[in-house]
């Protein structure tokens, strides 16, 4: 059975280019798909949208942490703190401020578990002493 694209690739040349502009085509639907769900989701559903791709975010940094890919892990786990900070510094509600903190705090415990196995002691120290404050509420 032969790929549904290898005739057009085969008969011309302009097969390739169809296909990377089918790519382009799949950019846009997509970027058009995101227009509308934002005009379409409530402000509740839109956090609840985010909160979901920073947990995946942050499991996928667990991932890379158990698969030895530990710079990946490092800097995915990097981008969650940062996502949280932002959403924890910018929310009203106390409840979300919590679930943002508790990812945040997830995601600095996988950023120092990652800088001790590339050998950074110094940072992977500086994550455990916020995190400790943290705990002892202390701010």
């Amino acid at each position: 059975m032969t790929p549904h694209y290898y005739n057009q690739t085969q008969n011309n040349s302009e097969g390739m280019t169809d296909l990377i502009g089918g790519e382009k085509k799949k950019k846009n639907e997509q970027d058009r798909l995101n227009l509308i769900l934002s005009k379409v989701l409530s402000m509740e559903q839109k956090t609840q949208n985010v909160k979901l791709h920073v947990t995946s975010l942050n499991n996928l940094c667990l991932v890379d942490y158990k698969l030895g890919r530990y710079k990946e892990s490092r800097d995915g786990a990097s981008d969650v703190i940062s996502f949280c900070e932002f959403y924890r510094i910018h929310n009203d509600n106390e409840n979300d401020r919590k679930e943002w903190t508790s990812l945040q705090c997830k995601a600095r415990l996988r950023r120092a578990s990652a800088y001790l196995m590339l050998g950074d002691y110094e940072k992977a120290e500086e994550d455990v002493e916020i995190l400790k404050k943290r705990a002892m509420r202390i701010p």
